[in-house]
């Protein structure tokens, strides 16, 4: 392989090291977090695999995601573990609101909690027990991906601070791949300015929100999802320096 491949070519793709905890860092290089990776060159796999050293992608993806844009087909063939955790989040309540604001976000995000609970820690077992570097993600890496990242990072002991920053970063790295999401307004082409607003938007207010309601209705990440003790140890083992 000649030079390094330009990974702005993955949706919405970032490391979560870097963030600040009492005492340390979450370290660098071990945890990703990003949007779809079906459409991957051979040279980014190969850069994913070899040089960042991934061992596993955790897809969020439902099966209807898989049917339209394929398997990780170039991470399969570096070896690359493909761990399914499908979910997801919108209801009815959420698909009737034709232009959603940030509140309108936070709630969804609230009243999914509970029903994707069990997948949620089963996400979080998954990167618990990893030996190797993951990356994990949804389709477009935002909002599941969003609370997953949030909810393992909270667990590590970043701030909320932190973490509805590294939400609010999601906009701007969905922008190139605007192309994508034309289905939204494919119905009211005059409203794609509005539309595309309203569905890429990721205001830090909707994720401090949405942790704010974890610890006011449970007391903690941890109470909320249920996790034993050690399991967060193992997180913090892994993934602080």
């Amino acid at each position: 392989m000649s030079g390094t491949p330009n990974l702005s070519s993955l949706m919405n793709f970032r490391d979560l090291g870097g963030a600040p905890v009492p005492g340390g860092v979450v370290a660098r290089g071990r945890l990703f977090r990003t949007g779809q990776l079906s459409i991957v060159s051979d040279q980014v796999a190969r850069h994913l695999a070899e040089t960042l050293r991934i061992g596993t992608y955790i897809d969020f993806r439902a099966d209807a995601d898989i049917v339209r844009d394929g398997e990780p087909a170039s991470l399969l063939r570096r070896g690359v573990v493909w761990n399914r955790h499908p979910f997801e989040l919108s209801d009815a309540c959420f698909s009737a609101i034709r232009v959603p604001g940030a509140s309108d976000w936070q709630e969804l995000y609230v009243r999914s909690f509970t029903r994707v609970q069990r997948e949620l820690c089963a996400v979080i077992e998954a990167i618990a027990g990893a030996s190797e570097p993951l990356v994990f993600g949804c389709w477009a890496g935002k909002d599941r991906t969003g609370i997953a990242a949030a909810l393992v990072l909270s667990l590590l002991g970043v701030d909320a601070e932190w973490i509805a920053h590294d939400y609010a970063e999601t906009r701007l790295s969905l922008e190139p791949f605007k192309s994508r999401f034309a289905f939204i307004w494919r119905a009211e082409p005059d409203a794609e300015r509005e539309l595309w607003a309203a569905h890429s938007g990721t205001q830090p207010q909707t994720m401090l929100g949405f942790l704010q309601h974890i610890r006011a209705q449970y007391g903690s990440v941890e109470r909320a999802l249920g996790l034993p003790d050690e399991l967060a140890e193992r997180l913090r083992e892994r993934y602080l320096v």
